[in-house]
C-alpha cells in the first residue's frame, strides 16, 4: 500500500516503458529547475533523461527520470527517499520521496 498523500500520477510515454526502471521522486519545490533535480542524482551516474511534472507554486512538485546507471534504480530510490537535500542557499531545502517504478519495481 501506498503511503497517506502519495500521488502517482500516470508518466509520460518514455517513462512508462516497464522495461527499463525509473524514479519518481516528490516533494521538491517549485524553485526547483530540471537542473536541481538533476543535480542530487550526481552523485549517483547521472540522470539521462528527466521529466519535471507541472505544478507550479506547489510545495509538492513530482518528476521521473532515468539513471544514466539503470540497474542502480532500486538502490538510489532506497538511498534517497525520506532524505532532506538542498543547503537553505543556492538551493531550497526540501525532503525527497523517491519510489523505482518499472522494471526494477519488481526487484525492489
Amino acid at each position: 500500500a501506498k503511503p497517506a498523500g502519495v500521488a502517482k500520477p500516470t508518466p509520460s510515454a518514455e517513462a512508462s516503458n516497464p522495461s527499463v526502471p525509473y524514479i519518481f521522486v516528490q516533494g521538491f519545490p517549485a524553485s526547483w529547475s530540471e537542473a536541481q533535480v538533476r543535480l542530487v542524482f550526481t552523485v549517483f551516474g547521472g540522470v539521462s533523461t528527466v521529466n519535471v511534472l507541472p505544478g507550479e507554486g506547489s510545495k509538492n512538485r513530482m518528476a521521473y527520470l532515468k539513471l544514466k546507471e539503470p540497474r542502480r534504480s532500486a538502490e538510489v530510490a532506497r538511498q534517497l527517499n525520506g532524505t532532506e537535500v538542498g543547503d537553505g542557499d543556492v538551493i531550497e531545502k526540501c525532503t525527497l520521496r523517491c519510489q523505482v517504478l518499472g522494471a526494477a519495481a519488481s526487484a525492489a
